[in-house]
């Protein structure tokens, strides 16, 4: 092979080689410069593989490249934050519906609280256990012998 058929080298990021990054970065140029771009590619086929030239060029050819495509992967990313984002507002909104259908439950429970306490407790079973506990320490106590002992005796 002759240095006429050689292609420039270039370092190749990721997988991309020398002809698709030829081929993109044309296909980013208005139609009416493209035809100038491939002559000048031409020329630089004959160029030896170390020529300033050449890598200067295949630098440009990077810096074209990340100049245009930077801005749609910019709005690729933000397209995708903002269906996250949407996703996350919607999350969080049904949460706190949740919360509140809670909170109230809690609150109408708190309401009704002391009512159903009073209706549990009965205060009457309590009232005659209460009795029922006095009456019996009444007893165990000396009050009713004393009542007796200081009666007189009929």
């Amino acid at each position: 092979m002759n240095a006429t058929n050689i292609p420039p080298k270039t370092a190749e990021p990721s997988g991309l080689s020398t002809d698709d990054l030829i081929d993109r970065v044309a296909k980013r140029l208005p139609d009416d410069v493209r035809a100038d771009y491939y002559r000048l590619l031409r020329h630089c086929r004959s160029l030896p593989q170390n020529d300033e030239l050449l890598l200067v060029l295949n630098a440009m050819q990077f810096l074209m490249l990340l100049t245009v495509e930077a801005p749609d992967r910019m709005v690729v990313e933000r397209e995708k934050l903002e269906r996250l984002f949407e996703a996350m507002v919607q999350i969080l909104e049904k949460a706190l519906r949740s919360l509140d259908a809670h909170q109230k439950q809690i609150d109408q429970h708190l309401a009704q609280l002391p009512e159903t306490i009073a209706k549990q407790i009965n205060p009457d079973a309590i009232a005659a256990k209460i009795l029922e506990s006095l009456r019996q320490q009444f007893e165990r106590s000396t009050i009713p012998e004393t009542a007796r002992c200081s009666r007189p005796p009929q």
